[in-house]
């Protein structure tokens, strides 16, 4: 079972929100006002990277990726909480952050 939170960012108008979806995948649905290339990076609490992924937003259209609670180096995710910050690649600015709550059964 997974938790969600909804995260709203209107200063960059970008909005994230993260939900779990059949088959334990975390879905991250990003909407922009502009389009832009983007990556989500997804932290532990002891700040370590665990997953990164690249996404291309285009304006006014919605755009979903999914987290299968895997880290990139093929380490399944604990319970707890993990953080997430989406990047907008040319800037190296934060256009949406959050967190995802795992709860393993």
């Amino acid at each position: 079972m997974r938790f969600y939170q909804w995260v709203f960012i209107l200063f960059y108008a970008v909005t994230v929100i993260n939900y779990p979806r059949a088959g334990q995948v975390t879905t991250f649905e990003c909407t922009s006002d502009v389009s832009r290339e983007a990556a989500f990076y997804l932290y532990d609490l002891s700040a370590r990277l665990l997953w990164k992924k690249e996404v291309s937003l285009q304006a006014g259209r919605t755009s979903q990726t999914g987290w299968d609670g895997y880290s990139d180096f093929n380490e399944r995710a604990g319970n707890g909480i993990y953080l997430y910050r989406l990047i907008d690649l040319n800037s190296r600015k934060v256009i949406g952050k959050g967190k995802v709550w795992i709860i393993n059964r």
